[in-house]
């Protein structure tokens, strides 16, 4: 799939995320970028079908924006929520919208903390608990400087199995 040129609209795109359109005009504003840590993955399809996200190509070995939508599908039930965590840039940057995490809350089956772990055991950090399953990608790593990440992308939780080609990726539903 090549990658699109980015839809220009940054006031449509704030309003998407924030609410409401940013200001972005003085010097501050234009040196940094805006965290949101709780996007829900229905605004991320339709940043995505507006072209304020790149479908795929990201950086460095992160999962592409529809790898994510995908395995959200496969991870979806009404009580378990589910958000990406974006960074925004000002619109003068070649990049407006970057996807650092993905994560779920709720009670988590064996099941879904089996496949989320098969889904993104090579990323910088997972986070694996009853109640929470988040991934963090290698372009977060950036951000962190002065907040170090705990990685455990080379840890196999004792009761899950290394990836490998016996395993059928889908998830079903009972």
């Amino acid at each position: 799939m090549t990658s699109l040129p980015l839809n220009p609209d940054g006031d449509r795109r704030d309003r998407l995320i924030f609410g409401k359109p940013l200001d972005w005009q003085t010097q501050a504003a234009q040196q940094r970028r805006v965290s949101f840590d709780k996007l829900p993955l229905c605004t991320l399809e339709q940043l995505i079908q507006e072209g304020f996200v790149q479908a795929s190509e990201q950086p460095l070995s992160d999962p592409d924006a529809l790898e994510l939508v995908e395995v959200a599908r496969c991870l979806s039930r009404p009580t378990l929520s589910a958000w990406v965590e974006v960074l925004v840039s000002p619109p003068a940057c070649q990049e407006w919208v970057r996807i650092t995490a993905i994560r779920f809350e709720g009670m988590i089956t064996p099941v879904e903390r089996s496949f989320f772990w098969r889904s993104f055991y090579h990323v910088r950090a997972l986070e694996m608990t009853p109640r929470l399953l988040r991934a963090t990608f290698d372009s977060a790593a950036l951000l962190f400087v002065s907040h170090p990440v705990v990685a455990y992308q080379d840890v196999v939780p004792w009761d899950l199995s290394e990836p490998g080609a016996d395993h059928d990726p889908r998830l079903t539903h009972g």
